[in-house]
């Protein structure tokens, strides 16, 4: 698997995108109405890789990262073609808001857990 990302620019974006693979829609909505944070579940996910691994890889693919982190509607495209069940929900402008602070806290983690 590391060797297939290192190959291939938007399988590092895959990688970062993939718990929404696998919470299901309900889940996100109370996410989306309680306003809860994506962030603890980013963390999750990277805790379960080497740190030093996801470092290397995060930094190898930094410009593709920023590219989408810098472009909610980049992620929103990129999660409803995972995703097409969560289309209409990816369309309201109350999602857009969370998703858009949630991606901003997570560039900002993402920068400094890369790069510190």
């Amino acid at each position: 698997m590391i060797l297939e990302i290192l190959k291939d620019k938007n399988k590092a974006v895959e990688l970062l995108l993939s718990f929404f693979k696998n919470v299901p829609r309900e889940q996100i909505e109370a996410y989306i109405k309680e306003n809860r944070d994506l962030l603890p579940l980013l963390k999750e996910k990277l805790n379960s890789f080497a740190t030093w691994i996801v470092k290397k890889l995060l930094q190898s693919f930094w410009d593709t990262i920023e590219e989408y982190l810098t472009d909610t509607n980049k992620i929103i495209e990129l999660i409803v073609r995972y995703r097409p069940d969560l289309k209409d929900l990816f369309r309201k402008k109350e999602t857009q808001v969370w998703l858009y602070n949630n991606v901003k806290r997570i560039y900002e983690f993402l920068y400094e857990f890369t790069w510190k």
